[in-house]
Order: C-alpha cells, then sequence, then structure tokens
C-alpha cells in the first residue's frame, strides 16, 4: 500500500492527473496527428495498452495510482484503462473522487464498496484515512483474486458475495472474461443491450441488513451494481432506518436507465435522505428526484444523506 499522504499531497495528484485527461479528451478522434499527440502525451504506456487490447492478451500490469499506490490490474479489461495510464478513473467518476477527498475524512470511518470492481474508492479512502474499516464486495471470482492480492496489506475484509434482497444464491452476469468487469450485473435486463459481452454464473448471495448483524454499520456506502442497486436497498432496511449512513449511488439517467434507478432512488427519499448533486469541484447541490430524471446526462453519482 501507500505510504501515507496529506490530503494536500492526493489533491495535487488528482489534479495533474485531471489535467492530462482533459488534455486526453481534447485529442480524441482519428487521424495519424491526434494519435500521435496521444502517444507523445501518454508515451510507451499507451501503445502498450492499446496493443494488448487489440491482440485480446490476458496479461497484468503494475499500475500506479495517484494516491501512491501500486496494485496488479489485467490490462485485457477496460476498467484498467484509465487507472493504467492516469492513476484515476474516468472523467465521469472526477466528482465524486473529489467529495470523498474532500469529504472523508469526517464521513468514512467504516467504508462499504460495494460493486468494488478493482477496489479504487477503498484504495482512496485508505490513502486518506489508514484507520478506516474497508468492507468491499465484489461476486466475481477473477475480480476478487485481485482484490485479495491487492489489499493483501491492509486490513481489509474482501466479501465475494453479490449483495441483494434475499440470502443464499443468486444469478449473476459476469463480464470480466470479455474485458468488461465493471458492467457485470444481477440484472438480466440491465444486460440487454450487449448481451454477447456476459456469462451467466451462479454466485453467492446475502443482504446487507444480514451483513451488518455480523460487522460494524457502515458510516459511507458507495453503491454501483449496474442496475441492481434497489435490490441492494430492498436488503437494507434496517440500516437505513437505524443507522442513516451516506450513500454515493450510481444513478442511471436516460430512458431505459431510469427503469432501473428511480425505484432505487425511491427508497432512499422513503427513508428520510436528501439527494444532492455533486459538483465539478466535488460539492454537493440539493436535487429534486424530477430534475435527475430530466437530466441529459447519461449516468451520474449521487450523494444522499439524512439532513
Amino acid at each position: 500500500m501507500s505510504q501515507n499522504k496529506t490530503k494536500a499531497d492526493l489533491q495535487q495528484n488528482l489534479e495533474a492527473s485531471e489535467r492530462r485527461l482533459d488534455e486526453l479528451q481534447s485529442l480524441q478522434g482519428s487521424g495519424w496527428k491526434k494519435r500521435a499527440k496521444r502517444i507523445q502525451l501518454l508515451g510507451w504506456k499507451y501503445v502498450h495498452y492499446h496493443l494488448i487490447r487489440r491482440l485480446s492478451l490476458n496479461l497484468d500490469a503494475r499500475v500506479s495510482l495517484f494516491t501512491g499506490d501500486t496494485i496488479t490490474l489485467p490490462l485485457n479489461d477496460v476498467d484498467a484503462k484509465y487507472l493504467y495510464l492516469f492513476g484515476t478513473l474516468s472523467p465521469s467518476e472526477m466528482p465524486l473522487v473529489k467529495y470523498i477527498l474532500r469529504n472523508m475524512e469526517e464521513e468514512g470511518q467504516v467504508f462499504y464498496d460495494i460493486g468494488a470492481n478493482y477496489g479504487f474508492y477503498s484504495h482512496l479512502v485508505h490513502a486518506l484515512v489508514p484507520d478506516t474499516e474497508l468492507h468491499l464486495f465484489e461476486p466475481q471470482a477473477s475480480v476478487v483474486t485481485y482484490l485479495e492480492k491487492n489489499f493483501l496489506e491492509t486490513t481489509a475484509l474482501v466479501n465475494q458475495v453479490a449483495l441483494t434482497d434475499h440470502i443464499g444464491e443468486v444469478d449473476f452476469y459476469e463480464g470480466f472474461t470479455a474485458g468488461v468487469s465493471g458492467k457485470s450485473s444481477l440484472s438480466s435486463k440491465a444486460l440487454e443491450r450487449r448481451p454477447e459481452y456476459y456469462k451467466k454464473v451462479v454466485v453467492a448471495a446475502t443482504t446487507l441488513d444480514e451483513y451488518v448483524s455480523e460487522h460494524t454499520a457502515p458510516t459511507f456506502i458507495k453503491l454501483d451494481v449496474e442496475g441492481g442497486e434497489t435490490s441492494v436497498l430492498q436488503g437494507a432496511k434496517q440500516i437505513l432506518a437505524d443507522y442513516h449512513p451516506v450513500i454515493a449511488m450510481e444513478v442511471w439517467l436516460d430512458r431505459e436507465g431510469r427503469a432501473f434507478s428511480e425505484p432505487a432512488v425511491s427508497i432512499l427519499l422513503s427513508y428520510g435522505f436528501q439527494s444532492y448533486r455533486i459538483t465539478g469541484t466535488g460539492e454537493l447541490q440539493p436535487v429534486a428526484l424530477d430534475k435527475i430524471s430530466n437530466s441529459e446526462r447519461k449516468y451520474e453519482n449521487l450523494i444522499f444523506k439524512k439532513p
């Protein structure tokens, strides 16, 4: 894991990564001139990554995050792209990254990373507040192998389980084999757009309420399970009623996606949570449900807090 860094160090590192991200965005498009400029910006990493993806090679790489952590990731997974090239997530995740940088020291005593994927947010929280209790939830066995390796030197609890509304087993549609692990989901309907990417497997399942009966309740939950958020929250009634954690949840905003996200948002509002949009600087702005639904964005992370 990383050596201790101050919050100012992390903010400075993130700003440097974001500048490079912005520059790459300005160089998108076809043509050899733009391609040459992308290579000039990112160097051999850019060529290395795209060669591995083009040849479908199953190769791992050591990846340096802006937090100072060095982790191992499979480069044939598209979810490793921004981590490998920039040490952080894609531009759409930047508001949540900045919110966590601003607030985790006050809100993150017990962090639940639901839909952890490769654990970027848990690495960020650990770098900010090293004594935070980390609980990661990820059903994909192949991804869990990387999590266990990368969090070996911490006290993080890595749980190979799907959180849903019942205890036992559940069908899971995994995308790791096709190199899209971050798009895996419990919902077959959520995957109808690109069914060729996914393989149906059966995984262990439990509820958040059952998990908390044997572990410390969360003070902060990051919830991103690709259309399965409603089922997770239906299995978390006691947590929502009694513990009131801060919840960062991915909300789908396009016409098809709203059918999955609006029920999850409604559950949180029914328990008295207020919804907030995260600004580009990581600050919060209250936002009503109808304003969320009418957004032109495809998805975004929203914060839900008790007033």
